[in-house]
């Protein structure tokens, strides 16, 4: 299996920064709005800005030199599409679970989408933010340890035994000591009360949530790093410490299918990812490792994960 499935389209961005009168212009044209009653939120000199067309539907905008990945300003939020602005409430990261519809699927996809519901019956959204594949994966792991008890003991093992992994990549433990303990938790939390609510209430909170994408970020860092041998023949990179801070570490980034090998292998889970991207009208099926068993199903559709349950699963 390639090395390159899940690749991002664009990688990087400009070495002169982009000024958002610019990037409101073009957001304005694109979407029909007026651009004079944003003009004024437009005092940025040298703020380098990402757009991102969410899956709510919103145009968002990002500085990638602050330290806090957050929508910069707020009149964004008022660039919305009605086609697809209620698919998920904008303050939730993971959803309830729901059955599915061919809402999820264009019009040309019918063939998909019978295939699709022969396997699956329900999905769970996570939010379009960069971070949905770790913190998709991260639920469904957490989800599929409830009520067992030994899979949980084993997990909280794997965690402090990456203390050792994470300092011999060169991750400093004042980075991923309060992390771990996070991940604890929230683990010790749902042995005590293992009901969707409790797990759901945890995933929907952003601090929680993020130290635990956060945590899967600095263990895949750590893993291709340690593994730098296998792994940087796969990687467009002349310096694989450089990457990791910059794509794989960072938050709000997304992740290559050289990432997903290398988590699944420091967890050592096996999960399939349901790529709906193919052109011959038929879904493609991603295992790995390759062969295995799984647990875990992801679906992948125009570079977005969400989480998939079989009808046996429900």
């Amino acid at each position: 299996m390639p090395l390159c499935l899940f690749k991002r389209k664009t990688r990087g961005c400009s070495k002169h920064p982009v000024s958002a009168t610019t990037i409101l212009t073009f957001m304005c044209k694109f979407s029909r709005t007026q651009l004079a009653p944003l003009q004024r939120v437009c005092k940025c000199k040298q703020l380098l800005w990402v757009v991102a067309w969410r899956e709510t539907g919103r145009f968002e905008m990002f500085c990638l030199n602050q330290t806090e990945n957050r929508p910069a300003f707020s009149p964004l939020a008022q660039l919305t599409t009605p086609r697809t602005a209620n698919k998920m409430e904008e303050s939730r990261l993971v959803s309830n679970k729901e059955a599915l519809s061919a809402e999820i699927l264009e019009p040309s996809e019918e063939t998909k989408y019978q295939d699709f519901c022969q396997q699956f019956g329900f999905i769970r959204r996570v939010k379009g933010d960069g971070n949905c594949f770790y913190r998709a994966l991260c639920f469904r792991l957490v989800e599929t340890l409830m009520h067992n008890g030994s899979s949980v003991r084993r997990i909280k093992d794997q965690l402090l035994r990456s203390n050792e992994d994470l300092v011999r990549a060169g991750v400093e433990e004042g980075e991923f000591k309060e992390l771990i303990g996070t991940f604890l938790r929230v683990l010790d939390q749902l042995e005590a009360d293992d009901c969707e609510e409790t797990l759901l209430g945890f995933f929907n909170d952003h601090t929680t949530s993020d130290s635990m994408v956060k945590y899967l970020r600095l263990l895949t860092s750590a893993h291709l790093q340690n593994h730098a041998d296998f792994f940087q023949h796969f990687l467009e990179a002349p310096n694989l410490k450089a990457y990791c801070t910059q794509e794989v570490e960072a938050m709000a980034m997304e992740c290559d299918h050289v990432e997903i090998l290398a988590l699944s292998e420091a967890l050592d889970i096996s999960l399939c990812i349901i790529s709906m991207d193919s052109s011959d009208g038929h879904l493609v099926y991603h295992t790995i490792p390759e062969g295995s068993e799984c647990s875990i199903y992801l679906l992948y559709k125009t570079s977005h994960y969400d989480i998939l349950y079989k009808h046996r699963e429900h």
